[in-house]
């Protein structure tokens, strides 16, 4: 089993810097939806590539995590990804002659997220159970969606990281019963808020019409993520 999705894609706002000539602020970075593309050159580093907007792509599934950065200590936050428990049960029916329990148990495991400071393990629970300490230590919750992109060359199963500001969108927006019949799009359109004094972007998403080829192929790449968790979830393992 190899992870299924091509990119990682994550919501970055406007990001300016001063110029060094005219000491007046620049935008370098305009808001959007990007992924990290390593360097061909050895000893080079990458760089972030734009998806450019409209896309279209079609749900597969969306799991929780978390995410973040320590300031105090310059250290990433991170943790494995876990499904709901709904979709954990679909995966991993009750076994015959399996206790309540057992199973219970067994379901847990499955469920359970390990959230790293660095590489120190600072927390290890359910959700809900670990989500102070998590946030404390300036984690944040993250939800990766999967999803079949549509592009110029056909389609490709992709990971968005939603956090912050894409998935306070995301949320209110997303109908799983809506999403197994329409194709979701991004056109550039967002909506600004405020927190205190930060005012940001979030992306604004929208149900569309999908052809009936497209929506085949997202039922065959669901399955190939529906794998993927599944072998990921039974051997307690992390596929980079």
């Amino acid at each position: 089993v190899e992870k299924p999705f091509t990119k990682t894609i994550k919501w970055k706002n406007d990001k300016y810097e001063k110029d060094k000539e005219t000491k007046k602020m620049k935008l370098v970075q305009p808001k959007g939806f990007y992924y990290y593309e390593k360097s061909e050159v050895e000893g080079e580093t990458g760089k972030n590539v734009m998806i450019e907007a409209p896309f279209t792509f079609v749900w597969l599934t969306s799991a929780q995590s978390f995410t973040g950065f320590n300031k105090p200590q310059e250290k990433s936050v991170y943790s494995n990804e876990v499904l709901s428990e709904k979709e954990t049960k679909e995966l991993f029916p009750k076994n015959k002659g399996e206790s309540i329990e057992e199973y219970t148990k067994r379901i847990r495991s499955y469920m359970t997220l390990t959230a790293k400071l660095d590489k120190e393990t600072i927390a290890e629970g359910l959700y809900g159970e670990i989500k102070e300490t998590v946030v404390g230590n300036g984690g944040k919750f993250c939800m990766p969606v999967y999803a079949l992109l549509q592009t110029n060359e056909g389609t490709e199963i992709v990971r968005f990281l939603l956090s912050g500001a894409s998935v306070q969108s995301w949320i209110p927006f997303f109908n799983s019963n809506k999403a197994k019949s329409y194709a979701i799009s991004f056109d550039g359109t967002t909506i600004e808020k405020e927190n205190g004094a930060t005012t940001y972007e979030c992306p604004v998403f929208k149900y569309v019409q999908a052809t009936t080829e497209l929506m085949k192929n997202a039922d065959e790449a669901a399955q190939v993520v529906e794998d993927y968790f599944r072998y990921t979830l039974d051997n307690n393992k992390i596929l980079e």
